[in-house]
């Protein structure tokens, strides 16, 4: 559940502060992982964090209203890939 909450959002560090939805933030800083967008490499939207474990998001599956969900592709330090997602329980079980 930590690493949905690190890497399932689309918060942005900006000027060291983070913006974006309130319950992404929150979950972001109870997850205990840090955002890192310096990573440069193509198809890398950003990395979270967290002592020597990282998580890479390839590709965000934005909020869809109709869905009612949100989704994200990512990568661990072993290469080891992932899809994440969270939203409405109703729609994501149907």
């Amino acid at each position: 559940m930590e690493r949905i909450f690190a890497s399932c959002h689309e918060a942005q560090i900006i000027d060291g502060k983070t913006y974006g939805d309130p319950v992404d933030i929150a979950m972001l800083n109870y997850s205990g992982w840090t955002i890192d967008r310096t990573s440069k490499e193509p198809n890398v939207c950003f990395r979270v964090v967290k002592g020597a474990n990282n998580l890479t998001v390839h590709k965000i599956y934005e909020f869809h209203s109709n869905y009612m969900s949100m989704s994200v592709l990512v990568s661990d330090q072993y290469k080891k890939a992932f899809i994440f997602m969270k939203g409405s329980p109703e729609k994501i079980e149907s």
